[in-house]
């Protein structure tokens, strides 16, 4: 991973895509959110969304998926490298955290943050914080999460 001196504010990084499948999709649900629009394609046709739709911490936790694993590999490139690898810590947490649109079965949804902040943090010499705005879209570019987060890690 790059030390957080390395990211430029402005720069925006893309973790990945994924296309959300009804089974997935049901079996989140099952397990997190039992709303019928969540859980039951024929139910959820009576409902505002006319059809089954995705939920929405379902939404956030396949970017903290994708987020975790670009990690990784910019961890592996490093060591690859062999450049040093920086720590990281956990997250002080979300702000904002909406959901502008349904996901719905076979939308591929393609995750983005753009950096806005870095600073040192006083309180804990070499590190510091990124702050992230983070945007979700599904294949038509219609917007379906958004949000603020942080990530703590070394300063390099």
């Amino acid at each position: 991973m790059q030390y957080l001196k390395e990211f430029e504010v402005g720069s925006v990084i893309e973790f990945g895509s994924e296309t959300f499948d009804e089974a997935d999709m049901i079996r989140f649900a099952e397990k997190y959110d039992r709303q019928v629009f969540h859980l039951d394609p024929e139910a959820a046709k009576n409902t505002f969304y006319g059809e089954l739709i995705a939920c929405g911490w379902h939404t956030a936790s396949v970017y903290m998926k994708l987020l975790v694993a670009w990690f990784h590999e910019q961890d592996r490139r490093r060591r690859d490298q062999d450049l040093p690898v920086a720590q990281r810590s956990a997250s002080p947490g979300l702000l904002d955290i909406r959901w502008p649109g349904p996901v719905r079965v076979g939308d591929t949804v393609t995750y983005r943050s753009e950096i806005t902040n870095t600073r040192t943090l006083k309180s804990r010499p070499g590190w510091g914080i990124m702050t992230m705005h983070t945007t979700a879209h599904n294949q038509n570019d219609d917007r379906v999460l958004e949000m603020t987060g942080y990530t703590i890690m070394e300063w390099g």
